[in-house]
């Protein structure tokens, strides 16, 4: 760290702030969201050279499922901060997290009869499966693969999308004008169309074959209105939209309220 302070001083202002702040002000912070995830037994980091049949034969992730309650987590980085709020709030469910490699969330990634995912689902025998993503309007897309899940007789929940910024939160909330609030600093850099593409994912998945969590609701009363701190000030996103301890904590204990999620506790 003391080498790399050296060099950049010389550097321009910003770019020095920038290196700073991510070497001295967050580790902590970083640190705990990384044992987060670490602690997870059923974190599939396989290499993806890994042949899928070695895979689920060593699988004791899958061994465990048939007698366990059991859900399996797909998507992309956003599924890993639904895994993490999950791992500290659903002590008694086996969370089994398929990552990217394994399970790419995209166009026939379960109809097609040669797709892992299709095959590691079906030999699971884990009924939930959570779908948790970015979401760039492809939602629509990939209906018939989730049709697909439902006729096999998987439970789907679908993960809505989670407030976004402009600039990554820590850079906005210390560039911050002491004459200018919180809330006037969110309303300026918050994306709008994310409050779009959800109420438009909300309107598509509003049915009784699909739970839709709308993750979004929970972190903003409306559009340019967001929790973004906890009680004591600690962030609840690390960059622009990906979820600190605070923040996994805060929706994974929404999540355990949730009416329809009580029998995963």
């Amino acid at each position: 760290y003391h080498a790399a302070l050296a060099n950049i001083e010389t550097a321009e202002g910003k770019f020095y702030i920038k290196v700073h702040r991510d070497l001295l002000f967050y580790p902590r912070l970083f640190e705990q969201r990384e044992a987060i995830m670490s602690t997870a037994n059923c974190l599939h980091a396989t290499h993806e050279s890994t042949p899928l049949a070695t895979l689920m034969k060593n699988d004791f992730c899958l061994q465990k499922a048939a007698n366990q309650q059991s859900v399996i987590i797909l998507g992309d980085s956003f599924a890993n901060d639904t895994y993490g709020a999950m791992r500290l709030h659903f002590h008694n469910t086996q969370l089994i997290r398929l990552p990217q490699s394994r399970c790419q969330v995209s166009v026939y990634f379960y109809l097609d009869e040669k797709s892992d995912c299709r095959h590691y689902l079906r030999a699971s025998k884990v009924k939930t499966i959570i779908l948790a993503m970015h979401w760039s309007g492809y939602h629509i897309d990939i209906q018939p693969d989730i049709d697909a899940l439902i006729a096999d007789g998987h439970h789907v929940i679908v993960i809505g999308p989670g407030v976004e910024f402009d600039d990554d939160l820590y850079g906005l909330l210390s560039r911050r004008k002491p004459s200018q609030s919180v809330d006037e600093l969110i309303a300026k850099h918050v994306r709008p169309e994310r409050f779009e593409l959800n109420s438009a994912m909300k309107q598509h998945y509003n049915n009784k074959h699909i739970l839709y969590i709308d993750r979004l609701a929970w972190f903003c009363e409306f559009k340019h209105k967001c929790t973004v701190l906890d009680s004591e000030g600690n962030p609840f996103i690390v960059d622009w939209g990906h979820l600190f301890p605070a923040g996994l904590d805060f929706f994974g204990r929404k999540l355990a309220e949730h009416p329809f999620l009580q029998h995963l506790k």
